[in-house]
């Protein structure tokens, strides 16, 4: 699992797939889907929206975990 705090297309998470994803069965990678340009706000408040903030962040590693388990 990567997570990263932007665009996900050419970022970490992207490297991490190019290189070992064809290793890893459930490899997942979270950040931002695009930049919006039409949403701005505090930075709480923009991690909220991309599901990057602590909560969030929990939930996808619980998720995840259970997927192998």
């Amino acid at each position: 699992m990567t997570i990263e705090e932007h665009i996900i297309r050419g970022g970490f998470g992207s490297y991490i797939f190019e290189c070992i994803g064809p290793l890893i069965k459930n490899l997942k990678c979270y950040g931002m889907k695009k930049i919006r340009k039409d949403i701005s706000g505090s930075e709480e408040y923009l991690r909220r929206i991309h599901g990057l903030d602590e909560d969030s962040i929990k939930e996808k590693i619980t998720d995840a975990y259970l997927e192998i388990s």
